[in-house]
């Protein structure tokens, strides 16, 4: 994976772990964030923009159909990508 994503993005892909929403879930529990929402991010026109005209296609089905909720439960399964909102409690 490390050598695939070089060459196609040119970043180094050392020391990144990637987690599924299961993963990531637990560690939330078992951090001082109490309060945690795990979301299914949309994407928008203007990050869209950042995209190949090949990965953009699919963005605009996925923000159709993430809306879905059976859909939107296979998204949290696989584990597309998510935003994680979390808050600590004062102590």
């Amino acid at each position: 994976m490390k050598a695939y994503v070089k060459m196609v993005k040119g970043i180094n892909y050392a020391n990144i772990r990637v987690v599924s929403f299961m993963e990531l879930r637990r560690l939330l529990r078992k951090s001082r964030f109490d309060k945690h929402l795990i979301l299914l991010p949309s994407i928008s026109s203007e990050e869209a923009k950042h995209f190949s005209a090949g990965q953009r296609f699919p963005l605009g089905i996925y923000n159709a159909v993430k809306q879905i909720p059976i859909v939107r439960s296979v998204f949290y399964l696989i584990g597309l990508f998510f935003h994680v909102v979390a808050f600590a409690t004062k102590q």
